[in-house]
């Protein structure tokens, strides 16, 4: 496991692709910006993945085709664009993922609506970052997602597969 949560770290490890055997990795709430490094794609073994409220930005990376086993996956708080990739759908033992407070845009997956073991999925136009308690200086000025309409069935209120135990986040703005 590496974790690295608040911990005021500014970058990835310049070989992250050679932790091949890596299972969990927690880099949230830091000040770590730019791109997702291309060697994320390469941790195929990973269970758990944190990278919530730290600066990245850029088009989200389709790199989930890549890593049967996640589980959980934690994206919010950035300054991602572009759409939710695809290969989210192929996640059969994913049971949760956020990308809040970004600026996603584009179709959602309708693969989302399928993976059974979802059951907390965050997705909403949220821009406050005060209910995250996240103010750190880093963070980006983001416009929250909107997605392309319509919106699979899934979704209600910025959340998919949602169960009655979560909370109500933001609603998705749809274009």
């Amino acid at each position: 496991m590496l974790n690295f949560h608040l911990n005021r770290v500014t970058s990835f490890p310049d070989d992250i692709q050679e932790f091949t055997d890596l299972r969990e990795a927690k880099f949230g709430r830091n000040p770590i910006c730019g791109a997702v490094p291309a060697g994320f794609g390469e941790l195929h073994r990973l269970t758990k993945f944190n990278c919530n409220f730290c600066c990245l930005n850029g088009t989200f990376p389709d790199l989930f085709g890549n890593m049967p086993d996640l589980q959980e996956a934690f994206w919010d708080g950035n300054n991602f664009s572009g759409p939710i990739p695809p290969s989210v759908g192929s996640l059969k033992s994913l049971t949760k993922i956020s990308f809040n407070l970004n600026s996603l845009s584009g179709p959602v997956p309708d693969s989302l609506c399928k993976l059974s073991l979802l059951h907390d999925c965050r997705i909403g136009s949220d821009i406050d970052f005060g209910p995250y308690q996240a103010s750190y200086p880093w963070l980006q000025q983001i416009g929250g997602n909107r997605f392309s309409c319509p919106l699979p069935s899934c979704i209600v209120n910025g959340v998919c597969n949602s169960s009655s135990s979560q909370p109500a986040l933001s609603p998705v703005v749809c274009h």
